[in-house]
């Protein structure tokens, strides 16, 4: 009888560890899909949409003006980004494209590239990141920081012929901030 017990146990144990990882990778992809969901919405509102058509025409963003509805819609934008960079640091990006290739990256790598086409964006994340190191924040918490990486790590199906880089001007900076420990 103690056998049996014993086994059951195990049994019970092991059925509880496989329900709690299915539970987890079921959490995090609905997650992840919300999130998707939620930036993919949020481009589609009136207001950032038409700030969004401006980026895509590569026109200039004037964020640098007090009170600026650019600059608002600007740091909007990319915080949105931000979140997509947190998705790609725990991995979960990466989790969902092993359904279907790069599934995730569909939803957004075209305004990731259409913002990276806009010296203006770089412009104010550049301002935006050294006023954050100035503060003393850890580079981890300062916003932008991971938009380079965004960049450089859409899939090549997605890329856009040519693709934007990071203008020549910010480039040491972008390497010495990718190269620094927060």
């Amino acid at each position: 009888m103690d056998v049996v017990m014993q086994y059951l146990s195990a049994v019970g144990i092991i059925a509880a560890i496989i329900f709690g990882v299915s539970a987890i990778r079921t959490s995090n992809t609905m997650r992840t899909a919300e999130l998707i969901a939620e930036i993919y919405d949020a481009f589609l509102e009136d207001t950032l949409f038409r700030f969004y058509t401006r980026i895509r025409n590569k026109d200039s963003i004037n964020w640098q003006q007090v009170d600026s509805s650019d600059e608002r819609l600007l740091n909007k934008s990319l915080t949105l980004f931000d979140k997509i960079d947190y998705l790609l640091s725990q991995g979960l990006l990466h989790k969902m494209a092993r359904r279907r290739p790069s599934q995730a990256w569909e939803f957004f790598s075209s305004e990731i590239q259409y913002f990276a086409a806009n010296e203006s964006v770089w412009d104010y994340m550049v301002k935006r990141i050294r006023e954050g190191l100035a503060s003393g924040f850890p580079k981890d918490i300062v916003p932008f920081t991971g938009f380079r990486e965004l960049l450089d790590n859409i899939p090549e199906t997605f890329r856009a012929r040519p693709f934007p880089y990071i203008p020549e001007k910010y480039r040491a900076f972008f390497d010495n901030l990718d190269s620094s420990q927060s």
